[in-house]
């Protein structure tokens, strides 16, 4: 190797090193381009961010009743929140402004990410990325709107349930806020990772890194898997558990199918082609 380099240089012409001195510049100029181009959105990005956390905070009680409107519901009683520290309204209310920024400035993000990155594609590959890109976000506020609309609030009545009003016992929640944000958070972040194992599975399969007919073949172990999975994350109650296990199996079963669906469109198609070429 260095006596193949060497031998480069040493038939090297002053026309060649001419070239090369011209192309450094380019070179720098262009590295020095991105990194300014990057600066600029992240600006861009973080001024976004800044006053979106301003109007977040000046309408943080609106943000706050729709934050735990989940766990509210139509029961007057469950509506008074608690903080035991000092600081726990103030940092839930931070909380509350944080995730709205997320939610809201997710979209712009990947926007700028996009802008940045899709120079370097084809255009048939920018109408793919961006239908793709679309796409996952719908599906993602889609996940998260019903994970907060049907499974948080029967997770909150079912723990609610365990309230006792009597002459002899009296047991009534006390909810914290803080508390109830954390855990909140919890279950959307665990049904945030279920969505993204899902969706790459969908994308191993579609790769060809996970062979179709292998994971048919693999169906039982699925739904004993799902049912461990349903066991150990949700609440010790058999509906509960059947459910989460049934929407883990169905989603797995959805992923196979779409796949199987996707693979005799894409095999038609090429023998139609087969068939015009020939």
């Amino acid at each position: 190797m260095q006596h193949d380099i060497t031998i480069m240089y040493d038939n090297a012409t002053p026309q060649h090193y001419t070239t090369y001195k011209k192309l450094v510049p380019l070179m720098t100029t262009k590295s020095s381009n991105y990194i300014r181009e990057i600066k600029i959105r992240a600006a861009y990005i973080l001024l976004s961010f800044f006053f979106t956390f301003l109007l977040s905070y000046w309408k943080w009680y609106q943000l706050a009743y729709i934050f735990l409107l989940s766990f509210s519901g139509n029961q007057e009683l469950s509506r008074n929140f608690i903080f035991t520290n000092i600081y726990s309204a103030f940092s839930s209310t931070l909380w509350i402004c944080v995730a709205t920024c997320f939610i809201m400035l997710l979209p712009f993000v990947t926007y700028q990410m996009f802008c940045f990155l899709s120079p370097s594609w084809f255009n048939y590959e920018k109408r793919i990325y961006c239908s793709s890109i679309t796409l996952l976000l719908l599906s993602w506020y889609l996940y998260i709107f019903l994970v907060n609309a049907f499974l948080i609030p029967e997770l909150c009545a079912f723990f609610l349930d365990f309230q006792v009003n009597s002459s002899c016992l009296n047991i009534t929640v006390q909810p914290k806020i803080d508390a109830y944000l954390s855990w909140a958070s919890s279950i959307s972040l665990l049904a945030t990772l279920i969505w993204i194992c899902a969706l790459l599975l969908h994308v191993a399969i579609n790769s060809k890194w996970i062979h179709l007919y292998t994971w048919q073949k693999q169906r039982k172990n699925c739904f004993f898997l799902s049912l461990l999975i349903g066991a150990f994350l949700s609440p010790p109650d058999i509906g509960n558990q059947f459910m989460l296990a049934a929407t883990i199996y169905s989603m797995s079963e959805s992923l196979i199918w779409i796949s199987f669906i996707r693979e005799r469109i894409t095999s038609i198609a090429e023998k139609q082609q087969t068939v015009k070429k020939a």
